[in-house]
């Protein structure tokens, strides 16, 4: 029977047959498992203040670029743990209008989720009655994933986010330890469609930087096909959670260290180029993904045809790589090796 705008939200779902395995939306279960997973959780605060310290230790235009390589990499990961197979490089030039896959509803999702963990459109930041119907973009019909998709709507949204929220911030737990709980109330409470849990991973990944000096989001990489199960017993799901924190700031750190080994090194093979306009492109491709020629030369304060001949001739030396293919509105980036 479906719901009627107006009618109490409820989110318990579960059982109460106190013979079964105990209600996983209730906070004082994980609290306990937080509790007994405690060292998990200090190792894990640990490698996040790694990858956040060095985030908060670059200066604003390469933190700014580092924040956009690691948000392409997270929706990249997010979206093939969906099972859509895109790259990072079509996630950015698709934010670049440039050229790219056919897939709109995946590249529509990369749109928002990259805007997201790059901290735009987060709660704090929007000054409306539902934050989660700001962040989840309802109000804009080319923002989201799965806009046709049955969801709920209204004042039935509004309720179901607002207790959402509620009962989420009550449960008391750290921040890192808040995100089996989280996709589990979300789903209780009907907040995406069922066939989308990339809103939640995606929600989960920004409410986890919560209190992070410079990091938006949480990356989980590659180990974020490991959460989509939902499955075992708490201390499992948050161990495995935890996991995938540690796993994707590691990950995330050693991108950052080939991005800078990339650019030191490219730095020693151009200083045969005369002038010093070399290393004024190379840095712009290490602060940017993927840049447009006119945007590399407005950013290394050079003249579009004096671009145009360095970086082709970088792309001869193999430290730098075109991404589209195409003779018109190319797109530079790092050649990482």
């Amino acid at each position: 029977m479906s719901r009627r705008e107006g009618d109490p939200v409820t989110l318990i779902g579960m059982s109460e047959d106190p013979e079964e395995s105990p209600d996983l939306s209730v906070p004082e279960v994980w609290r306990g498992v937080q509790a007994a997973l405690s060292a998990e959780l200090a190792a894990t605060a640990f490698a996040v203040g790694q990858l956040d310290a060095d985030l908060a230790a670059m200066p604003p235009d390469l933190r700014a670029g580092a924040l956009r390589r690691l948000a392409l990499r997270e929706a990249d990961a997010v979206l093939r743990a969906e099972g859509h197979a895109l790259s990072p490089e079509d996630l950015a030039a698709e934010l670049l209008d440039a050229a790219g896959p056919e897939d709109a509803e995946a590249l529509r999702f990369a749109r928002w989720a990259v805007r997201r963990f790059e901290g735009r459109g987060r709660e704090a930041d929007v000054g409306q009655s539902n934050p989660l119907r700001a962040f989840l973009g309802l109000h804009r019909s080319s923002d989201g994933l799965g806009q046709g998709a049955r969801r709920l709507l209204g004042a039935d949204f509004d309720a179901a986010a607002a207790e959402f929220l509620q009962r989420i911030d009550a449960a008391g737990l750290h921040p890192f330890a808040r995100g089996p709980l989280a996709r589990l109330l979300w789903r209780l409470a009907g907040l995406s469609p069922a066939e989308i849990a990339a809103e939640a991973t995606v929600w989960v990944g920004c409410d986890a930087a919560r209190g992070c000096p410079a990091l938006s989001f949480l990356p989980c990489g590659a180990a974020q096909h490991r959460l989509l199960v939902e499955v075992g017993a708490p201390q499992d799901r948050l161990h495995r959670h935890l996991e995938a924190l540690r796993a994707g700031a590691v990950e995330a750190r050693h991108h950052l260290a080939a991005v800078r080994g990339w650019h030191q090194a490219a730095l020693a093979e151009a200083g045969a180029i005369k002038g010093q306009n070399p290393g004024r492109i190379l840095a712009v491709l290490a602060a940017h993904p993927l840049m447009h020629t006119a945007d590399v030369a407005t950013r290394a304060e050079v003249s579009r045809i004096t671009a145009e001949r360095l970086l082709a001739r970088l792309a001869e030396m193999g430290l730098v790589r075109e991404a589209t293919g195409a003779k018109r509105f190319r797109l530079w980036g790092a050649r990482l090796r």
